[in-house]
């Protein structure tokens, strides 16, 4: 495994892309910054990640840039736009959403810093170096000032801004920077015995959360923060869906539900890889195999990326320590067959080879079942007082799966009279009122798990002729064959069915067994969640109180 040739490679890629971006023309304050086509202007915050990626290629005698001059020049312009993008309290913007924000300071100076310390090893001392060399350094101690004072919105901007502190403590000596660090860590790290960081974020934020945590372990001497990473890496395995993506539909953060790859965790693995461990503990034994996974995915994945991830930070870490890209190999192999509970987050995971099952309470979508590269997820509603949709409380294990539950209770209320004080709505006091006519809805579901099948056995206990609809949402475009004849299954198409269904897709196939239809009352059922315009849908439709169970099997 060639990790620093390979990096090289992907870093190149991306200087390639960059040098066409960089915008050399326009907005006196876009000059120099990398120019966001779906934005049309360019973000500060973007230019850290292009100054690095430009320097590690131009010091890396592996690239095919190495020592090219034009990658000087670039490094410069993208430091004179950071620098002049700087307010005068040190902080810079996140013009998407956030202003003076001393978090995307911390985020820049996390990439900036290792930067800085390249040019202190490798610079030749020619003008051009040494003012690329002070625009770096005045952009950090401008940072290093707006983190003193500024603050942070999410939880893992704590430990992002305290390992940019810890960064600037160890390069300043920066007391002040010392102390604000030691300030946030005595909040006590958010992640849990599960490995669950506060965002539940495995797309993003577990990344962000795992790399902070290892650079104030590696600048300071604190060695107990590799114990949060290693729960949160171990975690991440049993989010691997079968096509590589991972799991997002319990995430509190704006990867939810999106498609996304965890080869940006290979860097953090990596520098977890090198912290002192006893060599028959088995949780770095699988962290070594769950890095060589993450290292072919790269490889799959990294030479058609348009912005690899990390690229050129691999770069300039390598150039600082060979070391880190030395991995003893193989490690354990990651496990394609398991059931594994999180009761804590709410998430139930199984994996039976090309299928994978993920279950989340408190979400509408409350099922995902991926077969290769095809999903099925399911949500289900009823016309209960708009309270009617299975949104689990809680799920519990019984035996071979797990089971999900929702009790929601609809009525009426009394007059109060004179009672009532105002004809103001908001202000009379509704909590005196008398409930009458009260109904009850008690939805379970149990999903048993095994090696060949999903079981669901589905309960509607509830008000007599109450119409639900249970939706089995399908990645759109494949072929359907189902008794009841032809449909399109096209992006937005629906089918009501009375039976089961077989359904392909590429090389993905699922077959359901039960239909029901009772009713045609779906698309527009008041109250329940919109189709998903994106996806090919099929209704179950019936009338509660009663029950529904389908076998779910695939190829």
């Amino acid at each position: 495994m060639n990790l620093i040739e390979n990096a090289n490679r992907w870093n190149d890629h991306l200087v390639e892309h960059l040098l066409t971006l960089q915008v050399k023309q326009g907005h006196p304050r876009d000059i120099g910054g990398l120019f966001s086509p779906d934005k049309g202007f360019c973000e500060p915050a973007s230019s850290p990640r292009m100054i690095d990626a430009f320097l590690a290629a131009y010091y890396s005698t592996q690239s095919r840039y190495a020592g090219q001059e034009k990658l000087l020049d670039a490094a410069w312009l993208a430091l004179e736009h950071l620098n002049l993008n700087t307010h005068e309290d040190g902080t810079i913007d996140l013009l998407e959403t956030n202003y003076h924000d001393s978090t995307a300071n911390a985020f820049s100076t996390q990439v900036l810093m290792y930067t800085y310390r390249l040019m202190k090893r490798f610079s030749r001392h020619t003008p051009v170096e040494d003012t690329i060399e002070t625009l770096i350094l005045r952009f950090l101690k401008n940072s290093a000032r707006a983190m003193l004072s500024g603050g942070f919105h999410t939880p893992n901007h704590r430990w992002v801004v305290a390992s940019a502190l810890a960064l600037c403590y160890t390069e300043f000596g920066d007391e002040a920077c010392c102390s604000l660090m030691r300030q946030y860590l005595d909040e006590g790290v958010d992640c849990d015995e599960e490995g669950e960081y506060t965002e539940r974020s495995v797309g993003i934020y577990d990344i962000a959360c795992d790399q902070s945590l290892l650079m104030i372990l590696r600048e300071t001497d604190m060695p107990e923060l590799i114990e949060p990473v290693l729960r949160n890496l171990e975690k991440l395995p049993y989010y691997i869906e079968p096509d590589g993506t991972v799991a997002t539909l319990n995430s509190r953060r704006q990867d939810f539900g999106k498609k996304l790859y965890p080869y940006p965790y290979l860097l953090n693995c990596l520098f977890a890889l090198k912290t002192p461990h006893d060599e028959t503990d088995g949780r770095y034994l699988r962290l070594t195999g769950l890095t060589e996974y993450l290292y072919r995915q790269y490889l799959e994945h990294g030479d058609t990326l348009t912005f690899p991830p990390d690229a050129g930070q691999f770069v300039t870490q390598f150039l600082l320590n060979p070391a880190l890209a030395e991995c003893g190999y193989p490690g354990v192999p990651m496990a394609t067959a398991y059931k594994k509970f999180f009761p804590r987050a709410g998430v139930a995971r199984a994996r039976m080879g090309k299928a994978a099952l993920t279950l989340v309470r408190g979400r509408p979508g409350f099922l995902k079942l991926q077969i290769g590269d095809m999903t099925l997820m399911l949500r289900a509603a009823s016309t209960f007082f708009g309270v009617g949709q299975l949104i689990s409380d809680g799920i519990e294990a019984v035996e071979n799966g797990w089971r999900l539950r929702r009790r929601s209770e609809g009525g009426y209320m009394r007059p109060l009279g004179k009672a009532a004080g105002s004809t103001v709505w908001e202000e009379i006091p509704h909590d005196k009122r008398e409930l009458v006519n009260v109904q009850k809805l008690d939805w379970t579901l149990d999903v048993l798990a095994f090696d060949d099948r999903i079981e669901l056995h589905m309960d509607i206990d509830s008000c007599e002729r109450l119409p639900w609809k249970l939706e089995a949402i399908l990645s759109p475009g494949g072929e359907l064959l189902t008794k009841e004849g032809a449909f399109s299954t096209g992006t937005g198409d629906t089918a009501i069915l009375e039976h089961g269904f077989f359904y392909q897709r590429g090389d993905d196939t699922l077959r359901w067994s039960h239909g029901k239809k009772e009713h045609v009352y779906t698309v527009t059922m008041r109250n329940a969640l919109p189709k998903e315009d994106k996806a090919f849908t099929v209704y179950n439709t019936g009338f509660a109180p009663g029950k529904h169970s389908i076998t779910l099997t695939w190829d």
